[in-house]
This record gives C-alpha cells, structure tokens and sequence, in this order.
C-alpha cells in the first residue's frame, strides 16, 4: 500500500435517528485506522459530525446514544412554527461540543443550512457549533425554526442532505458521502397522522435533489437504514450496526481511493 495518501473529507447526510448509522461508519474507520481529514454535515449528520470532529470519545457517544430516550430531549409545543422548540436538544449538543468555536475542533468542520430570510443555503465554518447544528437540523414543520440575531435557518436537508461539495471545497481530494435518507424505490408505510404526511413528504424531496448532488462524491456509503422509524430512538442499536456493516463492507474500496 503506497505511504503516500490523498486527504479524506466526510459528508454525513441528514436522516434523523437513522443517522445514528453515522456513529457505526466512524467506528469502523476509528478502527482501522483511516484518518479523517475534513467533516461536513446536515441536519443528523451535522449533530454526529460535530460531536466528533470536536474530539469527544465515540465509544462514549455511541453508549450515550443507545440509552437515549427522545421523550427526555424533545420538547413538544403546540405547533405554530414547529411540533418540537429544541432547545433541550440544542443543551445537549453544547454539552457534547463541548461549547466550542469551529477554530477549536480536532478535525475541520463545516455545517450546511438554510436561511429562510433570504432563500438561500448557507455554510456555518464560525461562531459556535451547537447554534450551527441546531439551525442544520431544524426540520420544517418539526422543529421550531432557528433564529440567530434576525435571520432565520431551516433543515440543510432542504437543499444539500449529504454535502459532498462543502467537504470538497475544504479541501478533500476524496469525498466519502455516507447517505441515511430515504432512496428511489424505498416504499413509505402509510402515513399515520399529519406529521408523518409532512416528513414523508419531506424525504420525497430530499431525495429529488440528493439524487444529482450525491454525484459530487466519490463514494457514497448507504447504511441499509430504511425499515428503522426514523422518529424514535428505539432503533439506535440497530442503525448504529448497520452503519458498521455498510462501513465493513465499503472499507477496502476508501483504502484503494485515499492509498492508491
């Protein structure tokens, strides 16, 4: 295997509790001893990117994530802009970011969102990083909106689930996208209640767009997460051993990509 290596930059897409997923896929690099060279995310996959690039202990998080109840962190409010406020989860994040600025991460970091003031994505590469996750992971119609100073951000899901081209401008010579949403050809139960028909819908359009973008990796990762609800916490166990699986099984192909 040639010394010489190319830089690796991870793109962790967005998907809910399904991306929990995210935790088994680094557990397996961790493991093997592939570096990680730049770290961007949306929605889910800014709240475990972060978390990680910020050096917290990933046997540490992935034993927090399977005891956690949703129930504790979800702070349901009579829905005007939002079914959940977020900000139980939003203290968690900082706790777990350990409050710091991006120039304070282990591994370089950018978080994707978007400003609903101005109809645009936007890149979060300063300021605190639990603010930047929040914003990321502000689901319309789910959580409350996020507003820093007047500006407003919703779900980076909206327009970039799994941001390959943010990890390629830091730097990356090879882009790793790990893909936790819904897919063409995946097969939604019928849908409940008026959540669920707002968050199916959701994932339709995520997809729409994810499709063309997943273009810009190298190499996309797709933890077989689907069958998990992706709305509750139950299932932690399992998205985080199919994140291993789909790690275990794509390993040998990132080794030839960033060794040659």
């Amino acid at each position: 295997m040639n010394s010489e290596r190319k830089k690796l930059g991870l793109a962790l897409g967005s998907g809910s509790a399904r991306g929990f997923a995210h935790l088994g896929f680094l557990k397996v690099l961790e493991e093997n001893g592939i570096p990680i060279d730049f770290i961007s995310g949306s929605s889910m996959g800014a709240v475990i990117g972060s978390i990680y690039a910020c050096g917290t202990d990933l046997d540490m998080i992935i034993k927090f994530a399977k005891t956690l109840d949703e129930k504790q962190y979800l702070d349901v409010m009579i829905p005007r802009k939002g079914f959940i406020k977020g900000e139980k989860f939003t203290d968690l994040i900082k706790l777990f970011t350990k409050n710091y600025d991006f120039s304070q991460t282990k591994i370089p970091l950018k978080i994707v969102s978007y400003n609903l003031s101005e109809d645009k994505p936007v890149i979060f590469e300063s300021g605190k990083i639990y603010e930047a996750v929040r914003a990321s992971m502000s689901i319309p119609g789910v959580f409350l909106p996020f507003q820093i100073d007047e500006t407003v951000y919703v779900d980076g899901g909206v327009v970039d689930r799994v941001p390959s081209e943010t990890v390629r401008n830091m730097g990356a010579d090879v882009v790793v996208g790990v893909d936790v949403g819904f897919r063409e050809g995946e097969v939604h139960p019928p849908a409940q209640n008026v959540l669920e028909v707002v968050l199916q819908a959701f994932d339709v359009m995520s997809w729409e767009i994810a499709k063309y973008k997943l273009k810009d990796a190298d190499y996309v990762v797709a933890p077989n997460v689907f069958k998990v609800d992706p709305w509750t916490t139950k299932d932690v166990d399992e998205c985080i051993e199919e994140g291993i699986k789909a790690g275990e099984k794509s390993l040998d192909d990132i080794k030839k990509l960033i060794y040659g």
